[in-house]
């Protein structure tokens, strides 16, 4: 790996060696929603790894998977990859700052250098890139994210920024998934696409507000989504590998803006409109929590939400005509733990 690339060639999940397949395709790297554009005139190369089951059988579901600020990282997104090529779908993890040579800096670099609007970018070309694929049904297509790309895969379910990025396509995620999910954006027009939405958040996780993770969820019924929240008493990733209390010195929970019907990005309560990356970087240094917040493994609430995972997209493939799956189900399992891989 190098800071423009975060896709190892091989690596080991739950004793079995993994060799992902190393695509690139074309994204955009807007900094605001008025940057963006449904066809760009300078693409944005971007690559991802792509896991495949072992057999295919009919045209599969499948998942774009997308990061955190902390990157694509072995035991996270390449393993969730892994494991649900093994359930029987075809997965992308992308690697939006690797691909803006990114991969090395530290989490807050990454937050001021790359908006949301690009890993949005990233999320609709890795679900055109998936959608033109021979091997996938392009109805059956989740998105999953994880912390700052829960946050973008939440977003990705109004139907306003979908067409900010698609235009007139009638592409569209099949279903949303958010891992502990930042709380930062709500919507002026709540409409989304109609997908289902899944929301898991964990009530000790102080980069989180719940009660506007809960608002949020109430937007999204409120515009046509049936949405499942699950608050679970868990710090910041209880899917990783942290045994122990790990310690973030910064937190985004104090953070609250409004996207407009006209694609503005306006701060909460003040009304300052976001215009420029200063402007972002301004807010940033204004509303980040200084107390920060905690990350812990929670083997046994990794192994329910796996659970819920699954059943979630199982319902995704079913509802896109997709080939489900085989029925066994192979369980994802705990990162790190060969018995449950």
């Amino acid at each position: 790996m190098n800071a423009n690339n975060s896709i190892p060639e091989a690596l080991v999940v739950c004793g079995e060696a993994v060799r992902p397949q190393r695509v690139e395709f074309e994204s955009q790297n807007p900094f605001l929603p008025e940057d963006v554009s449904p066809e760009p005139e300078t693409p944005t190369p971007v690559h991802g790894a792509l896991f495949l089951p072992e057999r295919v059988e009919g045209p599969l579901p499948a998942v774009v998977i997308l990061q955190g600020l902390g990157g694509v990282k072995p035991e996270r997104e390449l393993t969730y990859g892994h494991k649900l090529a093994r359930a029987g779908f075809a997965a992308l993890a992308v690697d939006s700052f690797g691909a803006r040579g990114l991969a090395a800096s530290p989490d807050f670099w990454k937050a001021l250098r790359v908006s949301t609007w690009a890993l949005l970018a990233d999320a609709f070309a890795a679900l055109r890139f998936l959608a033109g694929h021979p091997a996938v049904n392009p109805d059956a297509v989740g998105f999953i994210g994880f912390s700052w790309g829960g946050m973008a895969s939440v977003l990705a379910a109004y139907e306003q920024v979908r067409t900010t990025f698609l235009g007139d396509s009638d592409l569209r995620f099949g279903g949303h998934v958010s891992y502990y999910g930042c709380s930062i954006p709500r919507l002026a027009d709540p409409t989304t696409t109609g997908a289902p939405v899944l929301v898991m958040a964990g009530r000790r996780d102080a980069n989180v507000s719940v009660p506007r993770t809960r608002q949020i969820c109430d937007d999204l019924r409120r515009g046509g989504s049936d949405v499942d929240l699950r608050i679970f008493d868990a710090f910041h990733q209880w899917d990783g590998k942290d045994e122990e209390l790990r310690h973030v010195d910064f937190s985004l929970a104090g953070l609250k803006m409004t996207l407009t019907r006209d694609n503005r990005m306006v701060v909460e309560p003040t009304k300052e409109t976001i215009t420029s990356r200063l402007s972002n970087v301004w807010q940033l240094i204004r509303n980040v929590g200084l107390g920060g917040y905690d990350i812990r493994r929670d083997a046994a609430l990794h192994r329910q939400t796996d659970r819920l995972l699954l059943d979630f997209l199982h319902g995704m493939a079913a509802q896109g005509g997709a080939a489900l799956p085989r029925a066994d189900r192979v369980p994802l399992g705990v990162i790190g733990s060969a018995a449950d891989g």
